[in-house]
């Protein structure tokens, strides 16, 4: 299966959010395992055509599907759907992006290439981890 490689950040310098190509940023030093690299990251925009710097806590991969309204669904995105009780977000876990209830980030077994057109056709980004960690927390109550 090929997909579209993608990261979306948020920016450091006005909060917003930017997708494109994920790079790090590394420091001078070498250590005997190669570049040490820092806590910042720089994300790429095809579309501005420069880098942004962006918090490396938000990096969140395309999973290279779409929600019932056409929007991309990202790890770290909230998600819901008439078939599920709770809201659930998704975490990228053993190698796929799985869908994760609770603040203990219980796998549901779920990982999105298994699913059936009729239920991603059912699914909606309602928020995310970073803007709006209400949601996530809803989904443990």
């Amino acid at each position: 299966m090929s997909r579209e490689i993608l990261f979306k950040g948020k920016r450091v310098d006005n909060n917003q959010w930017t997708e494109g190509f994920l790079s790090f940023i590394y420091t001078d030093g070498r250590n005997s395992n190669g570049f040490i690299y820092t806590d910042k990251a720089q994300i790429y925009s095809p579309v501005e055509v420069r880098s942004h710097d962006v918090y490396t806590s938000t990096v969140g991969q395309f999973t290279g599907l779409y929600d019932k309204d056409g929007k991309k669904i990202f790890e770290g995105d909230i998600l819901m759907s008439s078939r599920w009780s709770c809201p659930c977000h998704v975490s990228f876990m053993d190698g796929g992006f799985t869908l994760e209830e609770g603040e203990t980030a219980e796998n549901l077994g779920a990982n999105f290439y298994d699913c059936e057109g009729d239920e991603i056709e059912d699914i909606q980004v309602i928020g995310n981890i970073h803007d709006t960690p209400n949601l996530a927390k809803e989904e443990a109550e």
